[in-house]
């Protein structure tokens, strides 16, 4: 069905509608409910095109891009380099360090055997040596037959001899904690120094680390000059 012309636009979708013939002799009413898909059709009207919604875009959010992990260093194991092997004239006692020491014994050598000599002291009295049985320690020099060129050819160790006893400090400094003492005759480690070599940090025979002050010491100058400078 379609409106007649000058009919009202209707509004809503129920309506009554009456159906008559040309002469009035029948007229029939029914209610009429109009679906959505034909109210174009049946009004004769074309509906508004809805105005379209912008889509929202996800703006994306920036990602921190992670700093990269370092990798650890490893630091270097020590390598300990053998200059010589001389012959053991003499058996004896190796020790963890250059001195006589009841507690300081390691390991022996027994004559004829061959050791590897890897250090001395600076004056040549001690060496550091490897065994034929891996252990590594001290032997006085009148077990070995060392000669005076193999003497000049091996380095020599930051290990010196205490000339003056006195006290082991915590700090480079007299007004620190006295963690301990020297003692005449001792050996010391030197681990390092003060800029103007007034100090040495130093590892003692009681394993006793701790500075004390260069006057106390017997330091040649080459050991002096190969002890690294504290930071």
């Amino acid at each position: 069905p379609k409106l007649a012309d000058g009919d009202p636009t209707p509004e809503g979708p129920r309506y009554t509608v009456v159906v008559s013939l040309p002469d009035d002799s029948l007229s029939a009413k029914a209610e009429l409910q109009i679906p959505p898909r034909f109210a174009a059709a049946f009004y004769g009207t074309v509906p508004a095109n809805p105005t379209p919604q912008p889509t929202a875009t996800n703006t994306p959010v920036a990602q921190a891009t992670p700093a990269p992990t370092p990798t650890p260093t490893i630091a270097p194991t020590p390598t300990l380099v053998a200059v010589q092997q001389v012959a053991v004239t003499n058996g004896g006692n190796v020790r963890k360090l250059p001195f006589t020491g009841v507690y300081n014994v390691i390991g022996g050598v027994n004559a004829g055997e061959q050791v590897q000599i890897i250090a001395r002291t600076p004056n040549a009295l001690w060496y550091y040596v490897r065994t034929v049985r891996d252990e590594v320690g001290w032997v006085s020099a009148s077990l070995l037959a060392v000669t005076d060129l193999i003497a000049a050819e091996t380095p020599v160790a930051n290990i010196v001899t205490v000339f003056v006893s006195g006290p082991v400090y915590l700090a480079a400094d007299p007004a620190s904690a006295q963690i301990d003492r020297v003692e005449r005759n001792e050996v010391v480690e030197l681990l390092e120094r003060t800029a103007d070599g007034m100090w040495y940090k130093v590892l003692n025979v009681r394993e006793r680390g701790g500075w004390v002050q260069a006057n106390l010491l017997g330091i040649p100058d080459d050991v002096a000059a190969q002890v690294p400078v504290a930071r």
